[in-house]
């Protein structure tokens, strides 16, 4: 068989779709737990690599905070989600002026 090799990642492109190739290579290296996260860990370069790298050291061991970490930091639809939230309380805040005007 040959052998499965997984890109790196160094914060650009696509966070959930890289991680979502990351299980898939950790579930055919039959890795988890701590082994999962430094997996994770070893395919980051670069500002991707310093998000983990921020972790203490219990948290570098658990591949659910180390997606999460990335996650928070990298996913870009997240971040226009907050946007969005945003501009709709400012939508909201002028309607109600509106009213009591």
């Amino acid at each position: 068989m040959a052998e499965i090799k997984q890109a790196s990642y160094d914060g650009t492109g696509d966070v959930d779709l890289w991680l979502m190739k990351m299980k898939f290579y950790c579930s055919t290296k039959k890795f988890e737990g701590k082994q999962e996260a430094h997996a994770i860990a070893s395919k980051l370069e670069g500002a991707a690599f310093l998000c983990i790298a921020r972790l203490n050291d219990e948290l570098q061991d658990d591949p659910k905070e180390v997606k999460a970490a990335l996650r928070k930091e990298f996913d870009k639809e997240s971040i226009d989600h907050e946007k969005a939230v945003d501009e709709l309380r400012g939508l909201r805040r002028k309607a109600v002026k509106h009213q009591h005007s």
